[in-house]
């Protein structure tokens, strides 16, 4: 079985992106070492984000399972 993770962000303007990444890695470089939003925008990959515009985030796991292999009679 496989996991795979991806961050939901939701924005004030109704879009809501998603990361493929970690919860705790999406943390790292949004806030900062004293706990507040770090300034200035942040790039994700083509996706570029304004910490203050940030409404919810939220990881999402799925586990990949292989599916047993049926033999047709």
């Amino acid at each position: 079985m496989e996991k795979i993770f991806a961050t939901h962000v939701s924005l004030v303007n109704g879009k809501t992106h998603i990361l493929h990444m970690k919860l705790e890695s999406f943390l790292d470089k949004v806030v900062a070492p004293d706990g507040s939003f770090r300034e200035g925008l942040i790039r994700f990959d083509d996706i570029v984000i304004n910490p203050e515009h940030i409404v919810s985030v939220q990881q999402v796991v799925s586990v990949r399972t292989r599916k047993p292999s049926r033999t047709v009679y």
